[in-house]
């Protein structure tokens, strides 16, 4: 099989089995960098064979892999997870990420995959894969009304890395009624745009360095 064919199998196991690798055949390093070759982040990009078993798998729609090779000054990874409040302020209810020392992040660059799947629950599963798996899980959310419409918005295409800032890579906005507002994932930053949803998530990666 083809190394990218193999690491879609190897994501999707990730995906499912909660970050075990196990049986997997596969290397849980920064070779899984989906072809990016410069400085930002961007959606992995899958041959139609790994369309096709992402597919296969009930993926697709709930799931996001995104690549990345951050600037050489990068020395960490950060990952936030945002629940929007009543006061339209997001509320941290996750986080997690990786570090290196800054001699190793000038001899390689932090490159890897982040990967996401959303569970009917309303929790999610994370995972970042540079030089070793680090996994998380989100917990469930009950929400006061029931949902009858829900948008999901991941970061489409290419985007440029800036250190100490937040990079919104997921938005996910529920709600009761059936006219969602069109959104992106620019009312990150303006929250008070989604006033009145349900449930609103949100995910951000920030790449730091030293000060």
């Amino acid at each position: 099989m083809k190394r990218k064919g193999l690491a879609a199998l190897c994501l999707a196991a990730i995906l499912l089995a909660g970050g075990s690798v196990a049986g997997c055949g596969c290397e849980t390093t920064s070779d899984l960098s989906g072809g990016l070759s410069r400085e930002g982040i961007a959606p992995y990009e899958l041959t139609e064979r790994e369309e096709y078993i992402l597919e296969s798998l009930g993926l697709s729609d709930t799931s996001q892999i995104l690549s990345f090779r951050a600037p050489a000054e990068a020395t960490s990874l950060d990952l936030h997870v945002y629940q929007l409040q009543e006061d339209n302020t997001w509320e941290e209810v996750r986080a997690g990420g990786i570090s290196v020392d800054a001699q190793q992040s000038q001899d390689e660059a932090l490159s890897g995959v982040f990967a996401m799947r959303l569970k009917e629950d309303y929790s999610m599963e994370l995972y970042l894969n540079t030089e070793g798996l680090a996994a998380y899980q989100t917990e469930a959310v009950v929400p006061e009304e029931s949902i009858a419409s829900a948008s999901r918005i991941f970061l489409p295409e290419f985007a440029e890395i800036h250190l100490h800032e937040e990079i919104p890579v997921a938005l996910m906005v529920y709600d009761k009624g059936m006219n969602l507002p069109s959104a992106s994932l620019q009312y990150y930053f303006e929250p008070s745009r989604l006033e009145g949803m349900t449930l609103v998530q949100a995910v951000t990666l920030e790449f730091g360095g030293e000060k």
